[in-house]
């Protein structure tokens, strides 16, 4: 145990250190004074040692935290922070984090251009930039634009995290282009070419957000998210299961032995599962937080191994101390404290709760014994999940302010499924590399994933699911473990008491049994396999129309009686991968019509993710083009799709079957060639039996008189109105030919540009009911060609 305590004492003045500074000398001569005092009293030479030798180690830990303060480099792009705007060149540490909107980079900086003239630059600067051009790992960067300091964020040190991670700059959305690339090491190289490849596959194989979701749990990219989702996980505490934890690294472990235990035994089963892990992280990446709760991880399975408590919370010390003194900023790294309270938590606390939930289940039902596999498959990882939820939750409140009320029942219902939901990502993953098997191997991981997706989500719904702790500072988490583990210790003293695990004893494998059970499982496998083909949704009886909710832009899905989808633009991002996974069958990856009314990117941009994971009929666009980024990637990802692009013009008439129609009533040749793009727009009427749809796009008034002027049928029921309800459009006179009864404005929540006008709102509400998706989210629209049905997301 000397080794415990002499690491103890190390991680003990680095937080002392980051907590009260130059206070913390003070603590060490107190902490001197008072073991000396009983030494000399008591006359033991092994106390005087303590005395001298934890205190020293505590001290100079202060003095070594104190002296790995931020440098800043004589060279370092943070001396330019918060000046005038300019020019500076650097490379891609990794791949961009993608968001909905935006991608987010650090860069390691080479070059700036100071006074015309190009100077040596080091440090990282974290940039974010619009989604195009895609950039990727080693890519050289040429950026124009004004350099920041991190923002300060209120309870979180923003500026310290990334100082921690080598960047001290920010730059939002400067003017970028690639000058060249650096390539990556072979290992490195091979695996983010696997990981893209991965990565890919999900996305072809699952809906939005099940593919995000799989791509966080096995990839590692949590960053590509759904806010919705994100907020529900961390409301819930199961975000752990979609980072690199140490909690997470020993439920993978854990798992795997549990699987491998069968086969090699137990002892062997752990030294499998360290590889398992290993090979895991390395695929995630092997990032500082990454490896931190990897060490911590297979500490938790060197530890098991060996059977011995005291040596592994020796290990764990040593290890968290032998971190700090590498680099003693790390004890201020959330991710390092939670990794290492909850691998303490697991130490200690797991093994007692899986025997006292064995013990409970027993009395409960009344059992002599409980089947192993309950203690295996249900007892074992809820323990270790419970564990780390009462480890890490002070530490939670301390750094987020805040505290899951519902993180049991959510971990219960979730947990025992995390193997299936790991290992079906898997198979989901490798299927999609093979097109004809893609929907197959992916149905296991939808449905789990979906699963966890919808428990979370109504956990988070519930009234007070996440507690708000507001002055919940570094003195109240002390005293919240302090507490906690007296709690433990008087736990662990009880469950040591006379109590015996009522586990049944273990068999050896029966493989004549295990040859009988595969034999039955395989066809009724098949069979399922066939009736869910059989059973799945068939196609709606009605035309169903849904405004989707994709912030400030359009997107409009349509999907009608004889089974044809049609997406009318794209909105402004990723967030239409979202709305087509909320309304179309999962394993629908065809939409039949593809039109872009006019290439700006709150229409084209969601396009491009579109046409890469959808297989695409026909497409059509307006006659507009313009000189940009965008219609570019467009041009581009249309080649990709090998479908000829038909372009629309006014009297173009689809035929959608059952009598759905879809007419183009505009542009006319003059307003194809309008100097303004917005007028060159395809207008779209969807006409079935009595009931029509108006999809106008974002003309102008312009267009709006060029249509009044060619005497085309205006009349319609529903009408998206034009422009996102901006005061350019949607004249009285447009409106009067129009006539609606239902109007649906599409536009983001406090969006930039103040819309919808009001006074264009109170104008059409003279006519129609008025929704809008920025506060009434997606908007359906159901006929059955006589009447109507709305019905919204929120």
């Amino acid at each position: 145990m000397i080794l415990a305590w002499l690491a103890a004492a190390w991680c003990a003045g680095a937080a002392c250190a980051a907590l009260f500074g130059e206070g913390a000398y003070p603590i060490a001569l107190a902490l001197v004074s008072a073991p000396l005092a009983a030494a000399a009293w008591r006359r033991q030479a092994r106390l005087a040692f303590y005395a001298l030798a934890l205190p020293a180690l505590f001290t100079v830990s202060v003095a070594r935290y104190q002296a790995s303060g931020p440098h800043v480099a004589s060279d370092a792009v943070g001396h330019y922070n918060d000046g005038v705007e300019m020019r500076m060149r650097g490379v891609l540490r990794d791949d961009p984090d993608v968001a909905d909107t935006s991608q987010l980079f650090a860069i390691d900086a080479r070059h700036v251009q100071v006074r015309g003239e190009w100077l040596p630059a080091s440090g990282g600067v974290q940039v974010r930039t619009g989604l195009l051009p895609r950039y990727r790992s080693g890519d050289v960067l040429e950026l124009e634009g004004k350099l920041e300091s991190p923002p300060a964020l209120k309870g979180f040190d923003y500026a310290g995290y990334l100082a921690r991670r080598g960047i001290g700059s920010v730059m939002a959305y400067p003017s970028a282009r690639t000058i060249g690339h650096e390539d990556d090491d072979v290992v490195r190289a091979t695996i983010l070419h696997v990981r893209r490849g991965l990565s890919r596959a999900l996305a072809l194989s699952l809906p939005e957000p099940q593919a995000s979701l799989a791509q966080g749990v096995l990839l590692g990219q949590r960053s590509a998210l759904p806010r919705g989702l994100a907020d529900d996980l961390n409301a819930t505490n199961t975000s752990h299961l979609v980072v690199v934890s140490g909690e997470n690294v020993v439920l993978v472990s854990a798992y795997v032995a549990l699987a491998l235990s069968w086969v090699v035994g137990r002892r062997r089963a752990l030294v499998l599962s360290i590889l398992a892990v290993v090979a895991y992280a390395t695929l995630i990446g092997l990032s500082p937080p990454v490896l931190r709760a990897l060490i911590m991880g297979i500490l938790m399975v060197v530890a098991t191994i060996a059977g011995r408590r005291s040596a592994a919370l020796s290990a764990l010390l040593f290890a968290a101390a032998l971190m700090i003194a590498l680099q003693p900023q790390t004890i201020r790294d959330v991710s390092f404290q939670l990794s290492f309270a909850a691998t303490a938590g697991i130490m200690f606390l797991a093994s007692p709760l899986r025997r006292w939930s064995i013990v409970a289940v027993a009395r409960a039902l009344r059992l002599e014994t409980v089947p192993r596999w309950a203690g295996t498959f249900l007892a074992e990882p809820l323990a270790v999940t419970l564990s780390a939820i009462f480890a890490t939750a002070p530490l939670l409140a301390l750094n987020f302010g805040r505290v899951s009320l519902v993180a049991v029942p959510a971990n219960l219902l979730v947990v025992p499924l995390f193997p299936l939901i790991l290992a079906s990502s898997l198979v989901a993953a490798l299927g999609g590399l093979l097109p004809a098997f893609r929907l197959v191997f992916a149905a296991p991981a939808y449905y789990l994933l979906t699963y966890w997706i919808e428990v979370t989500r109504w956990l988070a719904a519930l009234p007070h699911a996440a507690a708000s702790v507001g002055g919940y500072g570094a003195f109240w988490a002390a005293v919240t473990y302090a507490a906690l583990g007296s709690l433990a210790l008087m736990f662990l003293r009880q469950m040591r008491v006379g109590i015996e695990s009522p586990l049944a004893e273990s068999r050896p494998l029966n493989w004549a049994r295990l040859r009988a059970v595969a034999v039955l499982a395989l066809p009724a496998a098949a069979i399922a396999s066939g009736a869910a083909l059989a059973f799945w949704p068939s196609s709606p009886e009605r035309l169903e129309v849904t405004f989707l909710d994709v912030g400030q832009g359009d997107a409009i899905l349509l999907r009608t009686p004889s089974g044809h989808d049609v997406l009318v633009d794209g909105g402004p991002g990723r967030a239409v991968l979202r709305g087509l996974g909320d309304e179309l069958p999962w394993h629908d990856r065809d939409i039949e019509l593809l039109v872009l009314t006019h290439p700006q990117a709150d229409h084209a941009l969601g396009l491009l993710d579109v046409l890469a994971r959808y297989d695409v009929t026909r497409i059509v666009a307006g006659p507009g083009a313009e000189p940009s980024a965008t219609y570019r990637a467009w041009l581009e990802s249309v080649a990709g799709e090998g479908t000829p692009l038909q372009t629309a013009r006014e009297g173009d008439a689809f035929d959608l079957g059952d009598g759905v129609r879809i007419d183009v009533l505009a542009p006319d040749a003059t307003m194809a060639a309008d100097a303004r793009i917005n007028n060159t727009g395809a207008v779209l009427r969807v006409s079935w039996r009595d009931i029509s749809f108006l999809l106008t796009g974002d003309i102008e008034a312009a267009a709006e008189r060029a249509m009044l002027s060619d005497g085309v049928e205006l009349r319609a029921n529903v009408l998206k109105v034009a422009h996102h309800g901006s005061a350019t459009s949607s004249t009285r006179a447009f409106l009067d030919a129009v006539q609606p009864q239902i109007a649906v404005v599409m536009s983001g929540a406090d969006n930039p540009f103040g819309l919808p006008a009001p006074e264009v709102v109170s104008r059409i509400q003279e006519y129609a009911d008025v929704y809008n998706t920025a506060t009434d989210g997606a908007v359906h629209v159901e006929t059955d060609g006589h009447r109507l049905w709305v019905s919204t997301s929120r």
